[in-house]
């Protein structure tokens, strides 16, 4: 048994498009339906839009000054601001942007798409799509033991994708196009966590990774997390790394925690299928 992805977004109304507003832009196509678009006049205006925005915002630019062509430095500082928002820089890609993009993939940049050879509603819909969790995704990634296989690590991606964008454990399934059944059978076999658990895994690391933004309150971060108040994102973070919250009740748990439970907890259900007897399926998506 193969799994492959949909392709298809997720519906819903959280899904925001903030554009910096550039001349370069004005040809730009509508994205559709699935994004809701707003534009900023310059970078001060962006950075005070993203500092509190939710995961699911996806973040256009050009990343390049328009009289030099150099590497504008104040998308770097956006980096920095929202570390969790997709940014995807527009541009048009010529022979001499190629030192300048290898500059902004080092820093982060989610994607990068050529507004002369994307321009049309499905070319740039599509581009944005792929971006939905990625910065969160790379973090996580990086932190997993190379034991993962490939299998787990297509759902724990799908998790965080269903997790930044505020969805169910029925998203989870709609992303490979499936019933919720089939995808616990594939996480079992897997090695990774029941569908609800994982999908309450990758809230609890996103909480903790947008923690780390001070100027975020525990309200914020808890909606953006999928949860209706503080109290529940405290409670869900309790249960899956208690020694995260031991600590005094101002105290804002570490992400390194929360990823380490994970890791312990994916190791547990990969030992289990190791013992277990019978053939495994291979994951794609």
């Amino acid at each position: 048994m193969t799994l492959r992805g949909s392709g298809l977004p997720l519906s819903g109304p959280g899904r925001a498009l903030i554009v910096l507003d550039d001349p370069r832009f004005h040809p730009l196509p509508n994205p559709g339906a699935g994004y809701h678009t707003s534009r900023v006049r310059d970078w001060h205006a962006l950075l005070n839009a993203v500092r509190r925005a939710p995961p699911s915002t996806v973040v256009l630019v050009a990343p390049f000054q328009e009289r030099s062509g150099t590497v504008d430095p104040q998308l770097y500082d956006l980096l920095i601001a929202a570390p969790l928002l997709p940014v995807v820089a527009a541009a048009d890609l010529g022979e001499s942007a190629r030192a300048s993009l290898r500059q902004i993939v080092a820093w982060g940049i989610s994607e990068v798409l050529d507004i002369r050879l994307e321009s049309r509603p499905e070319a740039l819909e599509r581009r944005l799509r792929v971006t939905h969790g990625r910065p969160l995704k790379r973090r996580i990634e990086s932190g997993l033991s190379r034991f993962v296989s490939a299998n787990a690590l297509t759902l724990v991606r799908a998790a965080v994708e269903v997790a930044c964008d505020g969805g169910l454990s029925s998203d989870l399934a709609s992303v490979f196009g499936v019933n919720e059944r089939t995808v616990g059978d594939w996480c079992t076999r897997a090695g990774v966590p029941p569908p609800r658990r994982l999908l309450a895994w990758a809230r609890v690391l996103l909480g903790t990774a947008l923690l780390e933004e001070t100027r975020r309150s525990w309200v914020n971060v808890a909606r953006c997390s999928g949860y209706v108040e503080a109290n529940s994102l405290r409670r869900a973070i309790r249960t899956l790394v208690p020694e995260a919250m031991s600590d005094a009740s101002g105290h804002r748990p570490e992400f390194t925690r929360a990823m380490s439970g994970f890791e312990a907890d994916l190791r547990r259900h990969r030992e289990r299928v190791r013992k277990a007897p019978g053939p495994r399926d291979s994951v794609r998506r």
